[in-house]
């Protein structure tokens, strides 16, 4: 899904942000649109902490877990 029409075009959400935020723009777009979602993603990924911090031996789970995360990509990418 490109919608991306090169460097003037601006995505609607930050337009809709200032609009509503008027001289405080900035403090909000960094609140809404950078620090929550790097927030979200970082709690997110913190059960993938333990398996990270010590590495095991690869198992059978781990090859199905590659599998299907790579069929997915693979699905994504091309539909």
């Amino acid at each position: 899904m490109a919608r991306w029409r090169g460097m003037g075009d601006e995505d609607f959400r930050y337009v809709e942000i200032r609009g509503r935020t008027g001289r405080l723009y900035w403090p909000a777009s960094f609140v809404s649109i950078h620090l929550m979602p790097t927030i979200w993603v970082f709690l997110g990924l913190l059960p993938l902490y333990p398996a990270l911090a010590r590495p095991s031996p690869f198992t059978a789970w781990q090859l199905v877990g590659l599998i299907v995360t790579t069929v997915a990509i693979a699905i994504r990418s091309h539909g």
